[in-house]
């Protein structure tokens, strides 16, 4: 049994750690922004070992706390990570989940350094957790998709938010140091009809436009080139002029994602775009974008960047286009396909 004194003792994350035998506890003391790490033999009798924060982006309180050991892309090294949710209080507004990279001995977890990570450029991916003792030994998290901001807000009935594609985690070694990378596990069980299948050249006058079918469940694999100012964007659209859109800026260098051409909710927090700074050094973007009735999932060069982003249209949408601006855009590859309900 536990005694902590602490109404904010809450949202434990539970795992096996084979150096020690013991299982470990995460837990979140959420309003002084402090993880504790207890230790027990038989998950019975719990012993505090250490403790981290507070650190990183504080906001109002430390939520939902996952310590992973996760691989190191071509190499056999792991390195320890700490995601931690905060809500509200982070720079997009509302929810958001944050990251330390750093080491575990079983007692402590103690960070690299003490830089703020995101998860995610998008404004709708929240409380993040991960599997535990799978059998391949991935690390495997999902996200709940919503915002505190506006989520008791959304018109959905009867049901209330929804839950992001499992996504596979693994560290990426880059000029900056390592970087949380994320990539959806493979959808091949449930894809179905080819969509699109192709190459072209987007321009100001020359767009490609790929009717939906009734497919308001699909997945987008895409890669472009461009080398000057030319701007990308890929529009969810449906007749009444509604769009949602994932883009880019070669000369802003700018990826996002905007929803403020839908008009099937309103509410002040409900904020248009989410983006990110990404230089582009060989001038080539890689996308991979999920999308399921209300929400869009963004993957960017192999997970190095995700935006998740809910939109609602008055009307379903009945096709993507795929224009640019300033200029002609390489579509080097796009792959439409629609996606099967899990359900059937």
């Amino acid at each position: 049994m536990l005694d902590v004194g602490n109404s904010n003792f809450r949202d434990p994350f539970v795992f096996w750690y084979e150096p020690t035998k013991s299982w470990i506890m995460t837990v979140a003391l959420a309003n002084d922004h402090r993880i504790q790490f207890y230790s027990s033999p038989n998950l019975k009798d719990w012993t505090l070992k250490g403790s981290f924060g507070p650190a990183g982006t504080l906001g109002e309180a430390y939520e939902c706390p996952n310590l992973i050991h996760v691989p190191i892309e071509e190499t056999n090294e792991k390195k320890w990570v700490l995601l931690i949710s905060i809500n509200p209080g982070v720079p997009q507004g509302g929810s958001a989940t944050q990251y330390f990279i750093g080491d575990f001995d079983g007692d402590a977890f103690e960070a690299e350094d003490a830089v703020t990570r995101w998860m995610e450029y998008g404004k709708d991916a929240y409380a993040m957790l991960a599997y535990n003792n799978l059998p391949t030994q991935d690390v495997i998290a999902i996200t709940w998709v919503g915002n505190w901001q506006y989520a008791q807000e959304v018109p959905t009935s009867p049901w209330r938010s929804a839950m992001s594609v499992p996504r596979l985690l693994t560290l990426r070694k880059s000029a900056e140091g390592l970087t949380l990378v994320q990539r959806p596990i493979s959808l091949a069980a449930i894809r179905d009809r080819i969509l699109y299948n192709g190459a072209a050249t987007v321009s100001d006058d020359s767009a490609v436009r790929i009717p939906l079918e009734r497919s308001t469940t699909f997945e987008l694999e895409t890669t472009v080139s461009a080398d000057a100012k030319q701007q990308l964007n890929i529009d969810l659209r449906n007749a009444e002029g509604e769009k949602a859109t994932v883009g880019y800026d070669w000369d802003k260098r700018q990826l996002y994602v905007n929803r403020g051409d839908t008009r099937g909710f309103e509410d002040p927090f409900f904020t248009s775009d989410g983006s990110s700074f990404l230089p582009l050094p060989d001038g080539k973007l890689k996308l991979h974008a999920l999308v399921d009735r209300s929400m869009v999932e963004v993957f960017v060069n192999d997970g190095e960047r995700v935006a998740t982003m809910i939109y609602f249209m008055q009307k379903p949408p009945t096709e993507l286009r795929v224009s640019a601006t300033k200029g002609a855009v390489n579509v080097e590859n796009l792959k439409v396909q629609s996606l099967r309900s899990i359900w059937q």
